[in-house]
């Protein structure tokens, strides 16, 4: 094992959720092209307060042997690759726009470490919460909310069984309105229209910025497992057609068997995404 730092930092004080996990794995440099800060968002509908910081530790043990082949000396010459998972305060603890701004006020947070690009991996509605974080000023915009502090650049995402389209995700599992939706936010409006860029009403300016935003990016991954439980591919594939009608085409779509909802972000598959798209 050559996980050689793991240090946790709070980034607020307004809640115990307000903290992240930083990792520093050590792995030989032959084994890596791009060396950017991967930050994981996780999930659980807004309101799962079983998904911490600590979800992303066993992918990070697979990543560590994976990238050592099961063994290290420090006769290779290495380096250094970082990892951040994010908590954030999750409803009826508060609703919707926070979420997103204690994503952003960790984003600044690890900023000041001097850190001034990352790349991104959102599992399920960590996943819409990249689409915000790509365009925070247009989506705080409507809640009159204007962040000011400084977060890095984003190089990549990986959108992973991802939450993008809830009224079409209400169509499929109605009763998710009553689970998770209602409870995280305040008003259907704020689901329906302003949750991410999927539902705004697209001025032809503000389409030529989003696609901006996404050609920005050096590699954007939609990957979603065969076997997820909870949200089919109808997820995915819609937000493939929106990405497409920008147009922006620059994306690769992942369809493979990396087990259930919740086993996905410690899954052989998600570690090879990394490996192939994100240090490469």
């Amino acid at each position: 094992m050559v996980v050689e730092y793991t240090k946790v930092h709070k980034y607020d004080n307004r809640s115990p959720r307000q903290l992240l996990k930083h990792y520093r794995v050590v792995v030989p440099s032959s084994q890596i092209v791009r060396n950017i800060p991967i930050v994981y968002i996780h999930g659980g509908a807004w309101v799962g307060e079983s998904h911490t910081y600590n979800e992303l530790g066993p992918l990070i043990d697979k990543l560590d042997l994976q990238l050592n082949n099961g063994t290290y000396t420090t006769e290779q010459q290495v380096t250094e690759i970082q990892l951040f998972v994010l908590d954030y305060r999750m409803s009826p603890e508060v609703v919707h726009p926070d979420h997103i701004l204690d994503v952003l006020h960790a984003l600044s947070f690890i900023h000041k470490l001097d850190i001034k690009k990352v790349s991104l991996i959102g599992h399920s509605a960590g996943s819409t919460m990249c689409t915000q974080i790509l365009e925070y000023k247009t989506f705080l915009g409507f809640y009159g909310i204007e962040f000011s502090l400084s977060v890095p650049d984003i190089d990549s995402i990986v959108f992973l069984d991802g939450i993008f389209d809830i009224p079409k995700m209400l169509e499929e599992y109605p009763s998710y309105l009553q689970e998770f939706v209602e409870i995280a936010f305040k008003s259907e409006l704020d689901w329906s229209e302003r949750c991410n860029m999927v539902h705004y009403k697209m001025t032809s300016d503000l389409k030529r910025e989003i696609r901006d935003k996404f050609n920005s990016l050096r590699k954007t991954i939609i990957a979603h497992s065969t076997k997820d439980e909870l949200l089919s591919t109808t997820q995915p594939t819609e937000f493939c057609k929106w990405l497409d009608q920008l147009p922006y085409t620059h994306y690769e779509y992942i369809v493979q068997d990396m087990g259930r909802h919740n086993e996905t972000y410690e899954s052989d598959g998600l570690v090879s995404i990394i490996i192939q798209h994100l240090l490469h």
